[in-house]
């Protein structure tokens, strides 16, 4: 009995430390910040721009940047990406299988070039003796002419039918049976056409009221709320950077100004953004960093995994797109 109770607290002992390891990984991952970094120069001829992740103590590294966009990763200063090759051994493999593969094209192109000359040859020798056995018959029998096989004429009597048969359809619809065939044609394009501004105009109608309901409008709000409070959280904590851009249509450069007036706030003064409208330019410098924590994610997301008002406009939603 003593030894049992000995084996089954070893067991409890593992498994609480196994517990309890596993306690501290989620916790982990849930509150030890993600740190990131994004740095770049941009000129008139050449652009540089690169990112890097890293995560427990730097335990594991993530970087990629342009050109090149190569991606980098490293975890517990073990190389996972780009993957070590032994280059010698690497280098000959691929000569070889490159060497394999036009030699297997040249014998291909040879292959199809030599069954074409012989394809021609038995061609010839076919109508060789065509046309020596007609004139074997010939003279055998000179009252019987057989034509040559070149000679020979086929007639193709399905297409002359379907001739005659669009040509007797065209005789009795006539000038005036085209015209109202095409008359029938436009007027079904319009019926589909006004069918489809009702499936429209029904789609928003549905969608304009249900945004009108009092439940959807507080499930919005909290929406919103989240949204802003995780932009909040993962915005950069330092940062400085000037950038010049101008597209070639005046339209593109405003809608960046309005994509900078919404990422304002959250950024703040650390980039400034001048647009310029008359010439294409991309020019600047920048150098921004912050952090993210998974828990600020998993606490925000808890809410529509919960929320009943939010499930059921999930599920007005889905039930409108299946009918």
């Amino acid at each position: 009995m003593g030894i049992f109770l000995k084996i089954v607290s070893i067991l409890g002992i593992v498994l609480l430390a196994l517990l309890a390891l596993l306690i501290f990984m989620i916790l982990l991952v849930l509150f030890v910040p993600i740190r990131y970094r994004v740095w770049g120069e941009m000129e008139q001829e050449q652009k540089n721009v690169a990112a890097r992740v890293t995560w427990l103590l730097g335990l594991v590294r993530f970087g990629i940047g342009y050109p090149g966009l190569e991606p980098r990763l490293r975890i517990f200063g073990v190389s996972i990406l780009p993957k070590k090759e032994n280059t010698k051994k690497e280098k000959s493999r691929k000569a070889k299988k490159a060497k394999k593969r036009k030699e297997s094209k040249k014998k291909a192109k040879f292959e199809e070039s030599d069954k074409r000359d012989k394809l021609e040859e038995s061609k010839e020798k076919d109508k060789k003796l065509d046309s020596q056995n007609v004139e074997e018959i010939n003279q055998k029998s000179p009252h019987t002419n057989i034509p040559n096989s070149e000679d020979s004429v086929t007639v193709d009597y399905e297409a002359i039918a379907a001739k005659i048969q669009e040509y007797e359809e065209s005789r009795k619809t006539g000038f005036f049976g085209k015209i109202k065939n095409k008359l029938l044609s436009l007027w079904d394009k319009i019926k589909s056409i006004f069918s489809k501004i009702k499936d429209i105009k029904d789609q928003a109608d549905y969608y304009w009221n249900l945004l009108q309901e009092e439940d959807t409008k507080e499930v919005w709000k909290v929406i919103k709320g989240k949204l802003g409070r995780i932009l909040r959280h993962i915005r950069p904590r330092k940062g400085e950077g000037d950038i010049t851009f101008g597209a070639a249509s005046p339209d593109t450069t405003g809608y960046a100004c309005a994509a900078y007036g919404f990422l304002f706030p959250y950024l703040g003064d650390k980039i400034q953004f001048q647009p310029v409208f008359d010439q294409e330019i991309l020019e600047g410098k920048f150098r921004l960093s912050g952090r993210i924590r998974l828990f600020v994610f998993v606490k925000e997301g808890i809410y529509f995994l919960v929320d009943k008002k939010f499930k059921k406009l999930l599920h007005k939603v889905k039930h409108r797109r299946k009918n």
